[in-house]
């Protein structure tokens, strides 16, 4: 049995995966769609075979091209979608779906961050690795501060002759 939780919000999914693949034959046709669990979870059919791949949510209850999946699995992406409005990553949520509950350690990774010098005396630093409407507002904002900082810079708009 493997367990799925989560200390920030004190979630616990539990994913039995020796009864993943048992289904009886009177079972059949009681579990949804791909296509009915992408529509009830507002999720891609692909992000869902995403998060399958990457051991988010369990595998489909019967798998080929009427792979079935149930209500744990809507929960399961429901579980995963509230974790990244938190702010955690895919592989954060991942490492913390790993560890045994009570031994968890922040998950330690390097970071890539971008200098941008914009005057002599200030730097700003952004970390990469964000969406490109994020990027955009960025530079946008860091263009407008470097144009204000090189006003007041400028002695003749000044006035210090």
């Amino acid at each position: 049995m493997t367990v799925l939780d989560t200390v920030t919000y004190g979630i616990l999914f539990v994913v039995d995966r020796s009864k993943q693949r048992e289904a009886a034959p009177g079972d059949a046709g009681n579990g949804i769609s791909l296509n009915e669990l992408a529509k009830k979870s507002a999720v891609p059919e692909r992000t869902i075979r995403y998060y399958i791949s990457r051991g988010l949510i369990p595998g489909p209850m019967r798998g080929g091209r009427g792979a079935e999946y149930t209500e744990e699995h809507l929960a399961g992406i429901q579980n995963v979608r509230r974790l990244q409005s938190g702010g955690m990553t895919l592989a954060e949520i991942e490492y913390q779906f790993a560890q045994p509950a009570g031994h968890r350690r922040p998950a330690i990774a390097p970071e890539s961050w971008s200098m941008y010098r914009i005057s002599p005396d200030v730097t700003v630093e952004v970390r990469d690795g964000l969406s490109p409407w994020r990027i955009k507002h960025l530079r946008s904002a860091i263009a407008r501060l470097a144009a204000e900082l090189a006003a007041d810079n400028d002695p003749q708009e000044n006035g210090d002759d």
